[in-house]
């Protein structure tokens, strides 16, 4: 049974993380689903990391577009992302996980006796 509830769960996180759809892409009514993605976490502070201060690339055409990486953030619409935030929020993340596995553990023994 937690091989259908966990990609139950994990599908959307995956589809709402911003890897697949720009945040400004999703329908309104459910882009609340992208602030409870774990994916959608690690991927923002990625990407801020990589081009959250970094200088302008050097380029040979006449025109490119993403010569100044935060035009890339601002595409994505991570612009006023932090990575203390989602770094906090991974954190919260990983304490849920491991307080629900330790209360279905116990449960698990109670169950059994």
């Amino acid at each position: 049974m937690s091989v259908f509830l966990y990609l139950a769960f994990n599908i959307p996180m995956v589809l709402f993380s911003g890897f697949y759809l720009r945040f400004k892409d999703i329908i309104v009514y459910l882009r609340w689903i992208t602030e409870f993605s774990f994916y959608q976490f690690g991927f923002e502070g990625g990407m801020v990391i990589l081009y959250g201060d970094r200088p302008n690339l050097d380029c040979s055409e006449p025109y490119c577009h993403y010569k100044n990486p935060s035009k890339l953030l601002e595409d994505f619409g991570m612009k006023n992302a932090t990575t203390q935030r989602n770094y906090i929020a991974l954190l919260i993340w990983v304490l849920i996980f491991q307080i629900s596995l330790y209360f279905v553990l116990k449960w698990r023994i109670y169950k059994s006796r």
